[in-house]
């Protein structure tokens, strides 16, 4: 087991070796011990130590030290390209608004740091050996999401925990405990204290998980919600499906699956809402616009081009035949890669604006022109040919 610092993390290993050396305990805690067990990828360590934040800088005073949350005990410290945070050992006082401790206090207990974490999973250290107080090693491998105290007592401490066990359950495929469970569902209204960047935070992390289509169907009702999204019981599980199925991990793709049918009217504030960038709203909107237009032949999909992108075309028939048994998304992509590279919008056409114009033709009626021109090529009644468009503006103007 000493590998998991040897092997991952030569910058974990220096910074427990300096603080030992200093006559102080260290020790990796969290995500790092858990992901070990599991086998999966290692992405940040975490220390936490019984020195105060003070003595950490001075035992890496030759170091880059970042006071990263100096209040509540945790500095960063940059060895090479790596990030390691170092967190005294601490208890947090009361909490007023559901997330933040009002007030914390430094410990020379380890037993006590790790209480007051969220889960048993998430609540294992390591020095020599794993140091397991809570179970978490048999959650782990028994595939169990439970908090380390009565679970209404922790989400009502940080409301945020309820997002996490959805995380962690959606990610590692875990089951969340009965008594967990039955919490998240009485008192998710506590995710009302929770900022909106941080909701969606989780959303996106969660989202991508393998496993999501199974909480999003139990847990349905925290995500009514938060977005407030009134399915039926048959889009439900029809969404549910979906994220089984997919194998793209595009989060907008993701993101318009779970939105695909709210109301498009009020998508665009939603998203707004929760502080989407304009770049996500725009996409989602445009995918989720297509879900109830047709793809029967060429010109239908042509005609979808005329006003939104191949990728967008294509993320709406990708999502359609999840949705839609009868919809063949080989058949309908095939249509799409044929059309892909004909005149399918205006700056396609081989005449402009100012072709018209040198005409003599008003300049109201270039617009209305120029998408005659181009629904006459999608129809595939006259050719993208400068002099063809130009002649067919001519008969419909009667000029000689």
């Amino acid at each position: 087991m000493g590998e998991i610092f040897v092997k991952y993390s030569p910058g974990a290993k220096e910074v427990i070796k300096r603080i030992k050396d200093n006559g102080y305990s260290a020790y990796i805690v969290g995500g790092a011990v858990r992901d070990y067990i599991l086998g999966r990828k290692i992405n940040d360590f975490d220390i936490c130590t019984n020195a105060l934040p003070t003595t950490i800088s001075d035992i890496f005073i030759n170091y880059k030290v970042i006071n990263t949350g100096i209040k509540h005990g945790t500095v960063t410290i940059i060895i090479g390209k790596e990030k390691i945070e170092v967190t005294t050992f601490r208890i947090d006082g009361g909490y007023d608004d559901h997330r933040r401790p009002r007030d914390v206090s430094f410990i020379q207990d380890l037993y006590g740091d790790l209480r007051r974490r969220d889960f048993t999973i998430n609540s294992l250290a390591y020095d020599e050996n794993i140091i397991d107080y809570f179970g978490g090693v048999s959650d782990i491998k028994n595939g169990i999401i439970r908090t380390i105290i009565e679970p209404y007592v922790s989400f009502s401490d940080d409301a945020l925990r309820i997002l996490r066990a959805l995380r962690f359950s959606s990610v590692l495929g875990f089951e969340i405990s009965k008594d967990t469970s039955e919490a998240i569902h009485k008192y998710f209204i506590l995710l009302n204290n929770i900022s909106k960047e941080r909701i969606i935070d989780e959303l996106f992390k969660m989202i991508v998980g393998e496993y999501y289509y199974d909480t999003f169907e139990k847990y349905y009702d925290v995500f009514n919600y938060l977005f407030d999204m009134n399915y039926s019981n048959e889009m439900i599980n029809k969404i549910a499906n979906g994220f089984k199925n997919i194998c793209d991990s595009d989060i907008i793709l993701r993101l318009c699956l779970l939105f695909y049918y709210y109301n498009i009217d009020s998508l665009g504030l939603l998203l707004k809402k929760y502080h989407f960038s304009n770049a996500y709203i725009r996409e989602i909107i445009d995918v989720c616009s297509l879900k109830d237009e047709k793809y029967s032949n060429e010109i239908d999909v042509r005609r979808l081009l005329k006003n939104y992108d191949f990728k967008t075309v294509k993320k709406a028939i990708y999502l359609k035949s999840f949705l839609e048994k009868e919809f063949n998304f080989s058949e309908k992509m095939n249509i799409l890669e044929e059309v892909k590279f004909k005149c399918n919008t205006l700056k396609e056409l081989k005449v402009s604006g100012n072709d018209l114009l040198s005409l003599g033709i008003e300049q109201k009626k270039i617009g209305p022109l120029l998408d005659m021109l181009l629904e006459e090529i999608i129809n595939n009644r006259i050719e993208n040919d400068k002099n063809i468009l130009l002649e067919t503006v001519k008969k419909k103007e009667n000029i000689c």
